[in-house]
């Protein structure tokens, strides 16, 4: 369910220790909502950085304030294409050391993925039927590269 940011105030108002919120924190401007309607020190987030992995992105370098806070430039820093960020994550899991689990791998890419996947039911097909040998998974990204790189071909042209 949702987070209860009025039980959160109250917590925050019964001790003196820092209290950090957790919940409904899909977008920056949730960040400085549920501060304001808190007073906690910070906010941390689980579910809705699945879904946007960049979600504290450029938070500390381009203040709302700003003058140019609204140029594409910004934007971009702030909200960049869920494309970008699943081929950038698929870079970080064929970086690591361990291996990540075929199934982690994939319900990362459809969570991150979500907004262009609605539209691009095809696309949601494939990334569903990939299969990756558990013992391949680092030579089976490339599946996901493919399909990844199709999303972006595709809203470059729209």
């Amino acid at each position: 369910g949702l987070a209860d940011w009025d039980k959160i105030r109250a917590v925050k108002q019964a001790v003196s220790v820092p209290v950090f919120a957790n919940g409904n924190i899909l977008y920056q401007s949730d960040i400085e909502a549920c501060l304001k309607a808190t007073g906690c020190d910070a906010v941390m987030s689980a579910e809705g950085q699945l879904y946007n992995p960049a979600l504290f992105a450029g938070i500390d370098q381009i203040p709302p304030d700003a003058p140019d806070y609204d140029s594409d430039r910004h934007i971009l820093i702030r909200h960049p294409r869920h494309v970008d960020l699943a081929l950038e994550y698929l870079d970080i899991v064929a970086e690591l050391e361990t291996t990540t689990s075929v199934g982690a791998i994939k319900g990362h890419l459809f969570k991150i993925m979500r907004p262009g996947l609605g539209k691009e039911t095809d696309l949601r097909e494939r990334l569903g039927k990939v299969k990756i040998d558990a013992k391949k998974v680092k030579e089976g990204l490339k599946w996901y590269r493919i399909i990844c790189e199709e999303m972006k071909e595709r809203m470059d042209v729209t």
